[in-house]
């Protein structure tokens, strides 16, 4: 198998200049096929103008993108019909229905089978009835996700897929996701969420300042994440019961309760205080700004 097969996306050296205002500056950047991919970083770090860049919407100053293995500006009409796009703001014909907004999509991609289109309607509960000017954020957010994924495309690239949707659908989202790379699909999608990122994503990118900082597997990306854990006993313990650890820092045990925090796996704390009995156990991801400092400043 070719390395173009095996690659979704490849971004060279890709750059965008807005004179003054920040565009993005030689990310170099490859998304494996099959695979969710995570596009990270904080506001204005450049994630839409990567994604405008991959989908021939704007043109870049100087680099390329390849996409499906093809030039994404030489060869766009050969993989158009291969993506499925959702942008981060969901602009959608105010006058029609949803299904007169998902009839333009099929035609336009001269899809005949709908049954998929139908399966996912069914799924997300999607009110396809309503002219678009009364639909809420949220139900706007599902006829987007559903014109995406509609013909099964190769490729998803996803810009804040999950804005405006209550919990429960976004865990039907992360499902398809997981299904749609199984059946060998490849997924691109920013998130300012990174809890999201670390439920979907094997791989992820940052981004500071218009320039790409990292691309790592999630395994890797976790083992480095620091993450707040409390523990609560049910007898008083000391500070030396969990000396010798050497992933964790600011231990705070004060009586019954131990607070540190953590980096990567939480595996040999709780070996160490299985020793004791436990009453809880309490962990928190940290916010994504919070990870994102971790390496803009190392």
């Amino acid at each position: 198998m070719t390395e173009e097969i095996n690659t979704a996306i490849e971004l060279l050296n890709l750059t965008k200049a807005y004179g003054e205002k920040r565009g993005i500056t030689n990310v170099t950047l490859r998304v494996p096929s099959g695979q969710v991919f995570g596009l990270l970083g904080p506001n204005g770090a450049g994630k839409t103008t990567t994604i405008r860049l991959i989908m021939d919407i704007i043109r870049p100053t100087k680099g390329r993108a390849k996409v499906l293995g093809f030039d994404s500006q030489v060869d766009r009409h050969k993989i158009r019909k291969d993506i499925g796009y959702l942008p981060g703001e969901v602009f959608l014909p105010e006058h029609l229905t949803g299904w007169e907004v998902i009839d333009h999509f099929s035609r336009s991609r001269k899809l005949t089978d709908m049954r998929e289109t139908h399966m996912l309607i069914e799924r997300f509960d999607i009110d396809m009835f309503t002219p678009v000017s009364d639909l809420s954020k949220g139900n706007k957010q599902k006829i987007g996700i559903l014109q995406a994924f509609m013909h099964r495309p190769r490729l998803l690239v996803l810009d804040e897929p999950t804005s405006g949707l209550d919990p429960l659908l976004q865990r039907e989202f992360y499902q398809l996701t997981q299904e749609i790379c199984a059946a060998g699909h490849t997924v691109l999608m920013t998130s300012h969420r990174l809890e999201e990122i670390q439920e979907v994503a094997q791989m992820v990118g940052i981004l500071r300042e218009g320039t790409a900082i990292l691309t790592s597997s999630i395994e890797a990306f976790r083992l480095q994440t620091k993450q707040k854990v409390e523990i609560q006993f049910r007898e008083p313990i000391k500070p030396e019961h969990f000396s010798g650890l050497d992933n964790i820092e600011n231990i705070n045990i004060n009586n019954k309760t131990l607070l540190c925090t953590v980096t990567g796996t939480i595996d040999p704390l709780i070996k160490r205080a299985a020793c004791f009995s436990i009453e809880t156990i309490a962990t928190s991801v940290p916010r994504l700004e919070e990870v994102l400092l971790q390496y803009f400043r190392s």
